[in-house]
């Protein structure tokens, strides 16, 4: 499911992802976001899952402490202020 800019909040820090907390991806140089479900904080990794697109994504914790994926590229963490 892709969002509306109205629907993003702030940039969220990987301290601040809580379990069944829906949130925003979007990786850098992408126009548009995806709202997912935070499944898993693990101490190297972050797991969501979208039940209505059935998709699973893992982001990895990088020594910077922000989030990339499988290739190191920087993904971004938003609060989702829409309906669930």
């Amino acid at each position: 499911m892709t969002t509306t800019t109205n629907e993003i909040g702030r940039e969220l820090q990987i301290d601040e992802l809580h379990r069944a907390s829906i949130i925003v991806l979007r990786k850098d140089h992408q126009p548009f976001g995806v709202t997912m479900w935070v499944a898993i904080v693990g101490q190297d990794f972050v797991a969501f899952y979208s039940g209505s697109l059935n998709v699973t994504f893992i982001g990895y914790i990088r020594e910077d402490g922000t989030l990339g994926d499988e290739k190191g590229e920087r993904i971004r963490v938003y609060e989702y202020l829409g309906e669930p």
